[in-house]
């Protein structure tokens, strides 16, 4: 939540929330995602892009507060969810470049704030050729920058199989083949 002051603030109630959870001894996974108003974006599906600054250190500056806020409770991060499609990636306006950028950027805040936090990476929507293109995108990127392996801790993608075992294997083993 941003308050009308521009500060960040979890609600009581939702960090009382993570807290119970991690005393139950139950591993968290945290979503970092959608945009904020305050920033001059629609609610919701806008990724950020290095092309709008005040949105893009916007959302920077929410990482670092909600991991500070979270970290000794929340064992991995999620940078934002499905990028490459429209519902979660408006007019499919940024790219899987600007994604991994934006997820390299989180991810250094995450490191250094919660460096035994496992970060994930994509969390792509299908595994079809759009979804391939788009993951090939975001790892053409982070290789350009470095080790793949040293700055991708986990990638997660949604094969959305519908509970169908063989188009199950063969997601698995489509995304695989991308990958490699």
């Amino acid at each position: 939540q941003n308050e009308p002051n521009g500060e960040f603030k979890i609600r009581s109630k939702d960090l009382d929330y993570i807290k119970r959870v991690d005393n139950a001894g139950i591993n968290q996974l945290l979503l970092l995602s959608y945009g904020n108003p305050a920033y001059g974006v629609g609610e919701g599906t806008v990724i950020p892009k290095q092309d709008n600054p005040t949105y893009y250190n916007g959302y920077l500056d929410y990482v670092r507060y909600t991991v500070g806020m979270v970290k000794d409770y929340v064992d991995a991060y999620e940078i934002w969810n499905e990028p490459n499609i429209a519902s979660f990636n408006y007019n499919l306006e940024a790219s899987g470049t600007d994604y991994a950028k934006l997820y390299l950027d989180a991810k250094a805040i995450i490191d250094e704030l919660d460096p035994t936090a496992t970060v994930l990476c994509g969390a792509i929507a299908g595994t079809d050729t759009s979804g391939k293109n788009y993951t090939t995108e975001v790892f053409n990127y982070i290789k350009s920058i470095g080790d793949v392996n040293a700055l991708v801790d986990a990638f997660s993608f949604h094969t959305y199989t519908h509970l169908d075992d063989e188009k199950f294997i063969s997601s698995l083993s489509s995304m695989e083949a991308a990958l490699d």
